[in-house]
């Protein structure tokens, strides 16, 4: 087993923060019964970040 480096677990420690604050919100959209404008930023923002976190984990993998 790899030992992971402080970066690398940083890295798929806030992967899972956001994926989980991702999750949540989807949560409270599909349980309100109106349109939410505000969730739908939270939730595209979350997404940006997700987005950047998971390029980051491809290149330190890639680097291996």
């Amino acid at each position: 087993m790899t030992k992971l480096s402080r970066s690398e677990n940083n890295l798929y420690g806030e992967i899972v923060d956001i994926n989980e604050d991702i999750l949540d919100l989807l949560d409270i959209l599909i349980q309100a019964e109106w349109d939410s404008n505000t969730l739908k930023q939270k939730i595209a923002v979350k997404m940006k970040e997700k987005e950047k976190v998971d390029i980051e984990i491809f290149e330190v993998e890639n680097k291996k």
